[in-house]
């Protein structure tokens, strides 16, 4: 068993908080280390991984980057063993749906397994929900916490860490392939949300964790007085810079469309913090550095030019994580078309949440469509018995 174990977080981050509960979960004891408040140990972290993302694990001395169950479980001899037996049910993913699908299925006595890679989906990215009914506010880390303490109510099989590969009808029931095993199930809930849309451009990919993030709550206190590039003009996008405004020395903002389509609100707090700039009908071209990144290059209508930053947050939407279920039909976006009870074209085969086209990607939205996902896979089960 590991003799020393040193974890690089920071307060707001969601993946450091799991990490951390998975750790105490299985009995080890770690030193955790804030590089929010101690810039000692952020550049210790920085010098020994070569990211400035979180977190960062130190086993020994060996370094483990972002927190995959699987991976730690693996790291220290913990592993599960693949299912074997046929289940009713396997829901895929937990954010919001699969969570509340996996609540409805416990009630009605399903035998079922949850795989996901986390738990929260996008909700845990959000710094503030002022929209769900019981909450006039919270936080997106704090109601992914309540929603994990909600399934933890039910002792349901949990497969977190564990990514799925692909679902197919075989012989009438369905064969769910993941990372590391087949499960073999009679029916199934997608509810595997959506991912970052990347810019796609050169420098993206190279200095990801290295200045380029997808996570401000994650990843923002690592910018403390600097001067960062906000990529984006929705919701999302403006949070990112609300987030930064109390972290950053600047925020420039970009975005493609002449103007924003956030919320008047978050535009009007960005716009009065005096520290947001904003670059519209604009587009990043580049992204530059040397060990991490130093500059961005900026076409906007017609001239290009550089603005130095050294982080880039890019917050341009996202992508339904449809492709594992190729027998659903989809729509031209990629999502998944359901009917009112979240039926898919293939029998068995049922879809909610964020990656359906279900037209309101909101939370509340999500967990209601995860209860009807499961009330109609039990349905399903018991006409076909």
């Amino acid at each position: 068993m590991p003799k020393n174990i040193m974890v690089y977080s920071t307060k707001s981050c969601p993946y450091c908080k799991m990490l951390k509960s998975f750790l105490n979960e299985i009995g080890m004891n770690f030193q955790d280390y804030d590089i929010g408040k101690d810039a000692r140990r952020a550049k210790e972290m920085v010098e020994k991984s070569g990211q400035m993302s979180v977190p960062v694990t130190d086993v020994d001395g060996r370094i483990i980057i972002g927190f995959d169950r699987r991976v730690f479980m693996e790291e220290l001899g913990l592993a599960p063993k693949g299912g074997q037996r046929k289940y009713d049910l396997v829901i895929v993913g937990a954010g919001p749906a699969g969570i509340t699908a996996s609540i409805y299925a416990s009630r009605k006595k399903m035998d079922f397994v949850l795989i996901t890679k986390d738990i929260g989906g996008q909700t845990k990215w959000s710094a503030g929900i002022e929209n769900y009914t019981g909450y006039q506010f919270i936080t997106g880390p704090e109601l992914t916490e309540k929603f994990r303490k909600h399934l933890e109510q039910f002792g349901m099989e949990i497969r977190e860490g564990e990514g799925v590969v692909s679902v197919e009808r075989k012989k009438g029931d369905f064969l769910v392939r993941t990372e590391k095993g087949e499960f073999s199930a009679k029916t199934v809930i997608l509810a595997s949300g959506r991912i970052p849309r990347k810019l796609g451009v050169e420098g993206e990919e190279k200095f990801l964790g290295r200045g380029v993030t997808y996570c401000a709550t994650c990843d923002g206190p690592l910018f403390a007085g600097k001067e960062v590039a906000v990529v984006g003009g929705g919701n999302s996008a403006l949070d990112a810079t609300l987030q930064l405004i109390k972290i950053a020395k600047k925020i420039h903002v970009i975005d493609v469309a002449p103007k924003f389509r956030a919320d008047r609100v978050m535009v009007e707090k960005a716009q009065a913090s005096g520290k947001a700039v904003f670059h519209h009908s604009a587009e990043i071209t580049r992204i530059f550095g040397n060990d991490f990144v130093r500059s961005v290059t900026v076409s906007q209508e017609g001239k290009k030019y550089d603005v130095a930053v050294e982080g880039v947050f890019i917050e341009i939407g996202s992508l339904p994580a449809s492709e594992i279920a190729q027998e659903a039909k989809k729509n031209e976006y990629g999502e998944i078309e359901v009917n009112c009870k979240c039926e898919t074209n293939v029998p068995g085969l049922f879809a909610a949440g964020d990656l359906t086209d279900v037209p309101a990607k909101q939370i509340i939205v999500a967990a209601g469509e995860g209860a009807k996902a499961a009330m109609s896979a039990f349905e399903y089960l018991s006409k076909s018995k």
